[in-house]
């Protein structure tokens, strides 16, 4: 008899707690490390301050209104998005609904987007 193990598939394109939405400006803790970020309600633009690094911190940030989502790096921080690069302690802005960014911690100087999709700017 062939026993076959039980397949687990996971979306890796949402939190286990679903999303957090926010309508103005937040700091972000280690302890949110994995979870989904959104400006769902916001009535203005939404700056998300990245917290200082730890290797291994993941974040999720999609953009849900016409207003910025804003992704801000510490002092010193750099933002790698595909070909793109924040400057020290730059950003990263959405300024429509629709993109999404997962960022995780690289090092102590660096967060790297493991996927985007839609239009951000760094700057």
């Amino acid at each position: 008899m062939l026993i076959r193990p039980r397949a687990r598939v996971r979306d890796l394109g949402s939190s286990p707690a679903g999303a957090v939405s926010k309508t103005a400006n937040y700091a972000l803790l280690p302890s949110e490390s994995g979870l989904d970020f959104d400006n769902n309600g916001a009535a203005g633009a939404v700056t998300f301050t990245l917290p200082t690094a730890i290797v291994g911190l993941t974040y999720t940030f999609t953009a849900m209104e016409l207003f910025d989502l804003v992704i801000d790096a510490p002092p010193g921080v750099l933002i790698y998005l595909g070909e793109s690069v924040s400057t020290a302690g730059g950003t990263l802005t959405a300024s429509a609904p629709g993109p999404a960014v997962r960022l995780k911690c690289r090092s102590a100087t660096e967060w790297v987007a493991q996927f985007f999709a839609g239009s951000w700017t760094a700057a």
